[in-house]
Protein backbone atom coordinates (compact mmCIF):
# COMPACT_ATOMS: atom_id res chain seq x y z
CA UNK A 1 0.00 0.00 0.00
CA UNK A 2 1.04 3.21 -0.05
CA UNK A 3 3.95 5.20 -2.45
CA UNK A 4 7.02 6.89 -2.83
CA UNK A 5 10.54 5.87 -2.47
CA UNK A 6 10.45 5.27 1.33
CA UNK A 7 9.61 1.77 1.36
CA UNK A 8 8.92 -0.13 4.61
CA UNK A 9 8.75 -4.07 4.56
CA UNK A 10 6.59 -4.66 7.53
CA UNK A 11 6.95 -8.09 9.44
CA UNK A 12 3.72 -9.33 10.75
CA UNK A 13 3.26 -11.37 13.85
CA UNK A 14 2.37 -14.79 14.97
CA UNK A 15 -1.13 -14.23 13.60
CA UNK A 16 0.26 -13.34 9.82
CA UNK A 17 -1.08 -11.70 7.05
CA UNK A 18 -4.85 -11.21 7.60
CA UNK A 19 -4.59 -9.38 11.40
CA UNK A 20 -6.54 -6.87 11.30
CA UNK A 21 -4.31 -4.24 13.56
CA UNK A 22 -1.53 -4.93 11.06
CA UNK A 23 -3.05 -4.31 7.97
CA UNK A 24 -4.54 -0.90 9.72
CA UNK A 25 -0.79 -0.22 10.70
CA UNK A 26 0.20 -0.48 7.56
CA UNK A 27 -2.31 1.49 6.10
CA UNK A 28 -1.44 4.35 8.83
CA UNK A 29 2.32 4.42 7.61
CA UNK A 30 0.92 4.32 3.77
CA UNK A 31 -0.96 7.49 4.76
CA UNK A 32 1.93 9.37 6.19
CA UNK A 33 3.36 8.86 2.86
CA UNK A 34 5.34 5.12 3.12
CA UNK A 35 5.44 2.61 0.36
CA UNK A 36 4.92 -0.08 2.40
CA UNK A 37 4.78 -3.87 1.27
CA UNK A 38 3.62 -6.96 3.72
CA UNK A 39 5.14 -9.84 2.23
CA UNK A 40 2.96 -13.30 3.00
CA UNK A 41 5.90 -14.91 4.35
CA UNK A 42 3.72 -17.69 6.25
CA UNK A 43 1.81 -18.14 3.20
CA UNK A 44 -1.84 -17.18 3.86
CA UNK A 45 -1.07 -19.67 7.74
CA UNK A 46 -0.91 -18.65 10.88
CA UNK A 47 -1.12 -19.55 14.85
CA UNK A 48 -2.83 -19.29 18.13
CA UNK A 49 0.13 -19.01 20.41
CA UNK A 50 -1.75 -21.07 23.14
CA UNK A 51 -1.58 -23.83 20.38
CA UNK A 52 0.40 -26.83 22.03
CA UNK A 53 2.64 -27.04 18.74
CA UNK A 54 3.25 -23.63 18.36
CA UNK A 55 6.94 -24.65 18.68
CA UNK A 56 7.10 -26.57 15.72
CA UNK A 57 5.16 -24.05 13.80
CA UNK A 58 7.58 -20.96 14.75
CA UNK A 59 10.10 -23.78 13.45
CA UNK A 60 8.63 -24.61 10.24
CA UNK A 61 8.17 -20.95 9.28
CA UNK A 62 11.19 -19.11 10.67
CA UNK A 63 13.98 -20.98 8.09
CA UNK A 64 16.07 -18.28 6.95
CA UNK A 65 16.95 -19.94 3.80
CA UNK A 66 13.50 -20.17 2.53
CA UNK A 67 12.48 -16.71 3.93
CA UNK A 68 16.04 -15.23 2.44
CA UNK A 69 14.62 -16.69 -1.16
CA UNK A 70 11.84 -15.06 -0.51
CA UNK A 71 13.26 -11.77 0.37
CA UNK A 72 15.93 -11.62 -2.44
CA UNK A 73 13.97 -12.97 -5.15
CA UNK A 74 10.59 -11.94 -4.50
CA UNK A 75 9.81 -9.25 -1.93
CA UNK A 76 12.93 -6.47 -2.84
CA UNK A 77 12.15 -6.89 -6.42
CA UNK A 78 8.75 -6.08 -6.24
CA UNK A 79 9.61 -3.25 -3.49
CA UNK A 80 12.16 -1.84 -6.07
CA UNK A 81 9.66 -2.10 -8.65
CA UNK A 82 6.88 -0.37 -6.99
CA UNK A 83 9.45 2.46 -6.45
CA UNK A 84 11.46 1.81 -3.00
CA UNK A 85 15.23 2.93 -2.89
CA UNK A 86 15.51 3.43 0.97
CA UNK A 87 14.28 0.84 3.17
CA UNK A 88 13.31 0.11 6.55
CA UNK A 89 11.77 -2.65 8.46
CA UNK A 90 9.15 -3.02 11.05
CA UNK A 91 8.27 -6.04 12.79
CA UNK A 92 6.00 -7.11 15.49
CA UNK A 93 6.92 -9.84 17.51
CA UNK A 94 7.92 -12.95 15.12
CA UNK A 95 8.67 -10.36 12.61
CA UNK A 96 11.55 -8.75 14.48
CA UNK A 97 13.42 -11.83 13.82
CA UNK A 98 12.86 -10.54 9.66
CA UNK A 99 13.89 -7.67 10.88
CA UNK A 100 17.20 -8.24 11.92
CA UNK A 101 17.60 -10.30 8.78
CA UNK A 102 16.32 -7.46 6.72
CA UNK A 103 18.82 -5.22 8.70
CA UNK A 104 22.12 -7.06 7.59
CA UNK A 105 21.46 -5.89 3.51
CA UNK A 106 22.99 -2.70 2.36
CA UNK A 107 20.59 -0.34 1.66
CA UNK A 108 18.40 -0.93 5.30
CA UNK A 109 18.55 2.67 6.49
CA UNK A 110 16.56 1.79 10.14
CA UNK A 111 14.52 -1.15 11.69
CA UNK A 112 11.76 -0.92 14.69
CA UNK A 113 10.56 -4.17 16.76
CA UNK A 114 7.41 -3.92 18.74
CA UNK A 115 7.50 -6.82 21.14
CA UNK A 116 10.47 -8.54 19.66
CA UNK A 117 10.72 -11.97 20.23
CA UNK A 118 13.64 -12.21 18.36
CA UNK A 119 15.33 -13.61 21.77
CA UNK A 120 13.41 -16.65 22.05
CA UNK A 121 12.78 -17.56 18.64
CA UNK A 122 16.66 -17.89 17.83
CA UNK A 123 16.92 -19.92 20.71
CA UNK A 124 14.24 -21.97 19.76
CA UNK A 125 16.29 -22.65 15.88
CA UNK A 126 19.16 -23.15 17.62
CA UNK A 127 20.77 -20.06 16.41
CA UNK A 128 23.18 -17.71 18.25
CA UNK A 129 21.48 -14.41 19.24
CA UNK A 130 24.90 -12.42 19.12
CA UNK A 131 25.85 -13.60 15.64
CA UNK A 132 22.03 -12.58 14.56
CA UNK A 133 22.47 -8.99 16.29
CA UNK A 134 26.11 -9.07 15.04
CA UNK A 135 24.56 -8.78 11.25
CA UNK A 136 22.67 -5.50 11.67
CA UNK A 137 24.00 -3.08 9.94
CA UNK A 138 21.79 0.35 10.54
CA UNK A 139 19.81 1.82 13.57
CA UNK A 140 17.16 -0.67 15.81
CA UNK A 141 14.83 0.28 17.95
CA UNK A 142 13.23 -2.05 20.04
CA UNK A 143 10.35 -1.18 21.79
CA UNK A 144 9.65 -4.54 24.39
CA UNK A 145 6.15 -5.36 26.24
CA UNK A 146 6.30 -6.16 30.05
CA UNK A 147 6.97 -9.95 29.42
CA UNK A 148 9.62 -10.15 26.71
CA UNK A 149 13.14 -11.42 26.54
CA UNK A 150 15.53 -8.96 28.98
CA UNK A 151 17.98 -8.98 26.29
CA UNK A 152 15.46 -6.55 23.78
CA UNK A 153 15.11 -4.23 26.96
CA UNK A 154 17.92 -1.52 27.80
CA UNK A 155 21.07 -3.02 29.18
CA UNK A 156 20.44 -6.51 27.05
CA UNK A 157 22.22 -7.92 24.87
CA UNK A 158 20.36 -6.10 21.74
CA UNK A 159 21.96 -2.63 23.25
CA UNK A 160 25.21 -4.36 24.09
CA UNK A 161 25.92 -5.82 20.97
CA UNK A 162 23.73 -2.75 18.72
CA UNK A 163 24.84 0.05 21.03
CA UNK A 164 22.81 2.98 21.72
Amino acid sequence: VGSGNKCIIWNYDIFGFDSGRTRQTADLFAEAGYLVVMPDFYRGTWKDPTSPDVAQFLKDQTQWDKLKADLENIVMPFAKKKGGTEFAAIGTCWGSYMVLRECAYDGFKAGVSWHPSHSPISGLLGEDESQLLSGVKCAQMFMPAGGDATAVFPGGLGQQVLGD
